[in-house]
């Protein structure tokens, strides 16, 4: 199968990273900037229509 002209393209995305509480993060940003371990989600869905 050929695939045709891109009639339309669309894109959803979302991500979850856990919360930091506001006192950490005060303490965090005068301490200088670090990296910290941890989980991130991220899910993406791209729908595209195309001619036949």
């Amino acid at each position: 199968m050929t695939l045709g002209e891109l009639i339309t393209m669309g894109e959803s995305y979302s991500s979850y990273a856990p919360m930091v509480s506001a006192v950490a993060f005060r303490a965090d940003a005068q301490a200088g900037t670090t990296i910290s371990p941890g989980d991130v989600e991220v899910s993406a869905t791209v729908q595209m229509e195309f001619a036949f």
